[in-house]
């Protein structure tokens, strides 16, 4: 296949990606009776159809655009139909922040789009840093929405005191120990409980049969804080006592089926949660 070829197999496979987002954000907002959530599916949809009929010119918004989609899909999937009183303040939060920055892409998709080439050519590198921005501050919000969302799609259990929450895995780094075959992996778990934020720093020693784990915690604009760090085996666990203004209570892991569980019993400002979740594989 030539190189002309492959440009326009590449062209035809994005043209396809942002007609079949833009027909789902049409029927999530047909669907939706959340305000906020119709007003979003329609901007984002509104993004992308702009991008797909000037693409030539806006090629550089498209991953954008399909972020903005990939984040109105998860949250479709955890509104599920449910009312707007069944959710947090922060979703909302975070709804309006998704809206004002795909008005910021939008504007700034147009003044490219009208920009000559000359002005293009002395405006990349800043474009390049304020792309680099929205996609974080898009990484940032989806991340929101796939904990805050999950959570309050298990709202009628955490009512009866059980825990159930999304948990959002990183592996931050798998190393080689001096020991030929000693192999640690370092994972990164972030979940919610109501609104304090837990962040779990796990490394597995495979060879050892040990892990490590230090947790912090953090609430809605204010610093993250340090919690407390454990060393313990595989067969014994690590239970991880906690008495803090905000949570109260234990955090116990232990390794069973490949699996490290967190088996939680604490209360997070005076609301209890307990249950037991998977956090990362053991393999």
């Amino acid at each position: 296949m030539d190189a002309n070829s492959q440009q326009q197999n590449a062209q035809d496979g994005v043209l396809s990606a942002l007609n079949a987002a833009i027909e789902a954000l049409n029927r999530a907002k047909e669907a939706s009776c959340v305000r906020s959530v119709k007003a979003v599916f329609g901007s984002v949809s509104a993004l992308l159809t702009v991008i797909r009929d000037s693409m030539a010119k806006r090629k550089d918004f498209v991953e954008l655009g399909l972020a903005c989609a990939d984040i109105c899909k998860a949250i479709d999937r955890g509104m599920n139909g449910r009312q707007a009183d069944n959710f947090n303040q922060s979703v909302f939060e975070a709804i309006e922040q998704l809206t004002t920055t795909v008005s910021e892409i939008q504007r700034n998709a147009d003044k490219l789009y009208e920009r000559g080439a000359i002005s293009r050519f002395f405006h990349a590198k800043k474009d390049k840093e304020t792309i680099a921005a929205w996609r974080s501050e898009l990484n940032r919000i989806l991340h929101v929405f796939n904990t805050e969302l999950a959570l309050n799609t298990h709202v009628s259990v955490l009512k009866a005191q059980k825990l159930a929450v999304e948990i959002y895995r990183t592996v931050v780094e798998r190393r080689e120990g001096a020991d030929k075959g000693d192999e640690t992996v370092t994972h990164e778990v972030v979940f919610n409980l109501g609104t304090l934020t837990i962040r779990l720093v796990v490394a597995l020693n495979l060879t050892k049969k040990t892990f490590s784990i230090c947790s912090y915690g953090r609430l809605p604009l204010l610093p993250e804080f340090k919690l407390e760090c454990r060393t313990g085996s595989s067969q014994e666990g690590i239970a991880i006592e906690i008495d803090a203004k905000v949570i109260k209570g234990a955090l116990k892991f232990s390794v069973k089926d490949k699996w490290l569980l967190l088996d939680c019993d604490a209360a997070v400002l005076n609301k209890k949660y307990t249950g037991t979740v998977k956090l990362v594989p053991v393999e």
